[in-house]
Order: structure tokens, then C-alpha cells, then sequence
């Protein structure tokens, strides 16, 4: 989806493997740790790279500067049967306008024949005819981030099970 970036966990077999041996409220605290240090490392490169300032007809010209960020949201989602999750990152009340960011758009007249010059803008945002161009801001975080956060999940998920294997030997002495 282009106004959400997420990252899913699915098949990592060692992770997966290793949590089998403890119960399910473990395991499932152990899948969250890692999937929040996930989500923060996304959430992050996303917050970098969102636009301060954007021109947008939808909203009278300008969206304020920082809302854009200030409306960016993390969630972390767990599969029923413990097997993935999710974390996910997105704008929230702004998905058309990301939408529009990420892949440019054509904005159309009601009145075929009228001529659709656009906004004015001093860096040309929109081109001749009404055809904005895009900034994939979202997409390249992505790419920048996505192996960072594959990182911060594996040793999220390592903490919290060292975590766990101290609690049970404390339990134990």
C-alpha cells in the first residue's frame, strides 16, 4: 500500500523455532519486542524523510508545516497462531495526500475543455497540463531502513528470550 509502509515477519525459522519452547504469552511478548524495535527503526527513517512543507489543493494549499509528521503512526500487529506479525507505519488523515506524494498525480478539471494550470509553485511542483510529479519519500525509507529493521527484530527478539531464560533460572535457584 503506498500511504502505509510495513514490514512482516513470516518464516524466520531459527526465531520462530526457538520461541516454540516457552508458552505462548513468552513467545508472543518476545514476537512484540522484536517487531516494535522493527517498527521504531521504520518509523524513524519514514519521520526523517516525510516533507515539512507540501502544496496541496485537497487542502486549501498548504498542509501546515509538521503535520504530515506530527500525523505519523506506528502499529504492531501479532498473527493469531504466533507464527508473524506486522509493524506497520503509516500517516494518519493524510493517506490520499502520501498517496499523491508517492506517485505524482494528474489533477483533473470538471470542464474538459478548461485548461488546468494547477498551483503555483515556486520549485514547479506541478507541471503544465496538471500533472504533479511525485516524491517517493515513503519507498526509499523503506529501502533504507528495511535491512536496519530486520536487525532490530532479530535482536529484539534475542533480548527478550535471554529475558525469558534468566527469569526461568532465577525461578529455578
Amino acid at each position: 500500500m503506498p500511504d502505509e509502509m510495513s514490514i512482516e515477519v513470516h518464516g524466520l525459522s531459527e526465531v520462530l523455532s526457538s520461541l516454540s519452547k516457552y508458552n505462548n504469552f513468552q513467545a508472543g511478548g518476545a514476537l512484540t519486542k522484536g517487531l516494535n524495535a522493527a517498527g521504531k527503526v521504520l518509523f524513524d527513517a519514514v519521520l526523517r524523510a516525510t516533507p515539512v512543507r507540501v502544496l496541496t489543493e485537497a487542502t486549501g494549499g498548504l498542509v501546515a508545516p509538521g503535520d504530515l509528521a506530527n500525523a505519523l503512526r506506528k502499529e504492531v500487529v501479532l498473527s493469531n497462531n504466533l507464527s508473524g506479525g506486522a509493524a506497520s507505519v503509516w500517516h494518519q488523515n493524510y493517506a490520499f495526500l502520501v498517496n499523491w506524494l508517492e506517485y505524482g498525480h494528474k489533477m483533473m478539471s470538471h470542464k474538459p475543455q478548461r485548461p488546468l494550470k494547477g498551483p503555483r509553485t515556486p520549485d514547479a511542483f506541478v507541471y503544465p497540463g496538471g500533472i504533479a510529479r511525485n516524491y517517493p519519500f515513503m519507498r526509499k525509507a523503506a529501502d533504507q531502513a528495511g535491512e536496519a529493521a530486520i536487525d532490530a527484530f532479530v535482536s529484539g527478539v534475542e533480548s527478550a528470550v535471554a529475558q525469558i531464560e534468566e527469569g526461568q533460572r532465577a525461578t529455578a535457584a
